[in-house]
């Protein structure tokens, strides 16, 4: 699978060229964070970009690591953070490439949240390249 480069966003997020950011996190994350569908975890953000759900998940207790392989994405993440007196896991990496440092040792196919409840009883896949960040 191919997609833009690393230079691309670090281009866009350095020149604040990111249209697509509102500016927030997104609206269905205080949705679910509010109706205790998602609950404080270990959790991971892939393409965190300026950091917003980082910061909001961090704020609400949450064990985050944030992952994006733009430079400038980490730095926007990093000062979001530092500004609101929060803390996360800040990962430089291609989301594609990167393999935790400590993979955790309880891992469960139990889902992560309500929302994600298999059925039938059936127990949710994993991605081993994850593991740690299921919900445990």
């Amino acid at each position: 699978m191919t997609g833009p480069t690393r230079d691309f966003w670090q281009e866009r997020l350095a020149a604040n060229d990111t249209p697509w950011d509102r500016g927030d996190a997104s609206p269905h994350l205080a949705a679910w964070l509010g109706s205790i569908a998602l609950t404080p975890c270990r959790i991971l953000v892939p393409g965190c970009g300026a950091g917003h759900e980082v910061a909001v998940l961090a704020g609400a207790g949450f064990d985050v690591t944030a992952l994006d392989y733009a430079p400038a994405a980490i730095d926007l993440t990093r000062e979001r953070l530092a500004r609101a007196n929060l803390q996360a896991t800040l990962v430089q990496a291609d989301a594609l490439e990167w393999q935790p440092a400590t993979p955790s040792t309880q891992s469960t196919n139990k889902p992560a949240c309500a929302r994600c409840t298999p059925i039938s009883g059936e127990s949710m896949p994993t991605n081993p390249r994850f593991e740690g960040f299921e919900s445990q």
